[in-house]
């Protein structure tokens, strides 16, 4: 795996650079689109659906919070955490209120189907940091199940247009190799399709 080049700034190669796990992705999907974003700070214009990710997100993070926590079922807990949670910052009220209310429905669809899952939620936004060669990886892995006889780490999408199966596969195993540094050994790793209710199992094994 080839780590992107150095920034703008021309860092001398022993200085170690930090990159996130969706800066790595985005380099190796196309190394143009990476010095784009991450280096030009290149915007796309203002749209409606900006956002959308980072509040999906948010609902499910909320939503696991009230599961583990307070003891809530997984549909109560998804409708109050869209509640509390869901905004699309560029959007009109009538945008919002229709997309919003597709992702409501995609969100209890998914929960009630994966209802087990909800229930093994154990951590949500969990901080990594780790060496790679010349340079730290950092991120957040989306939550952290667990079982009987394993631990697994999972990242939601919100649809699988975005993100090939290749790229999801490596932010897993990114994850989890992070997380293996911080003694937290996954035994697996998926990936959820918020949008179509799927979870599609990621080979993980990691000796740091």
């Amino acid at each position: 795996f080839l780590l992107p080049e150095h920034n703008s700034l021309n860092k001398p190669l022993e200085e170690l650079s930090a990159y996130s796990t969706r800066e790595l992705i985005d380099y190796r999907r196309c190394p143009f689109h990476y010095r784009l974003a991450s280096q030009w700070r290149y915007s796309q214009g203002i749209s409606p659906f900006m956002g959308y990710g980072e509040t999906m997100h948010s609902c499910l993070q909320r939503a696991g919070d009230l599961i583990k926590n307070q003891d809530m079922e997984p549909l109560e807990a998804v409708e109050k955490a869209y509640e509390e949670k869901f905004f699309l910052p560029f959007a009109s009220q009538e945008f919002s209120e229709r997309v919003g209310a597709t992702l409501n429905k995609q969100l209890r669809a998914f929960a009630e189907k994966n209802v087990s899952d909800m229930h093994r939620i154990d951590e949500v936004e969990t901080r990594i940091e780790f060496p790679l060669e010349n340079a730290t990886v950092t991120g957040r892995a989306d939550v952290i199940l667990t079982g009987e006889e394993a631990l697994e780490v999972r990242d939601y999408k919100t649809s699988d247009k975005v993100f090939e199966d290749a790229d999801s596969t490596l932010q897993v195993q990114l994850y989890a190799v992070g997380l293996s540094y911080l003694g937290k050994m996954m035994n697996k790793g998926s990936v959820a399709n918020i949008s179509e209710s799927q979870i599609k199992p990621v080979g993980v094994t990691y000796t740091a």
